[in-house]
């Protein structure tokens, strides 16, 4: 069903979570959890795309290894970075959570609550400049 829309520049998939049929339970959880702490408006809760595109990224690495396989989505039409970042934040967080991957001390409730500084790689006054540069300044310290 996606096929006419892979490579048009007019499509844009929006907030979205792909997810390969065997990930569904997965990526319920992340969506409940990205629009019930961040969402305000209706219009832009993160939706369910099943199955992913057919030559796309979710799809062939659940066909390859038979995994679960999850792509997620954030829109740039008028919503800041800063808000796209703790969205991915949530998103990530919460499937982790459910993947019983944080420690203890962690949930998408403290990750929400810290104070987050978005840094994209060349843009100023970021200090990286290259993605690799965040390994060589880790490495330093």
């Amino acid at each position: 069903p996606h096929e006419k829309l892979v490579g048009n520049a007019k499509f844009s998939k929006g907030s979205s979570v792909i997810s390969s049929p065997n990930a569904v339970p997965l990526a319920k959880v992340m969506l409940e959890a990205v629009n019930s702490k961040l969402v305000t408006d209706n219009q832009k809760e993160f939706l369910l795309i099943v199955p992913p595109v057919k030559n796309g990224l979710a799809n062939r690495v659940s066909n390859a290894f038979g995994s679960l396989s999850i792509v997620l989505e954030t829109t740039t039409k008028n919503q800041p970075l800063e808000l796209r970042v703790r969205q991915q934040l949530v998103l990530l967080a919460s499937g982790f959570e459910a993947l019983n991957l944080f420690p203890d001390s962690r949930s998408v409730d403290t990750v929400l609550s810290e104070e987050i500084e978005t840094c994209v790689a060349g843009r100023r006054p970021c200090t990286i400049d290259h993605p690799g540069d965040i390994l060589s300044t880790s490495d330093e310290q």
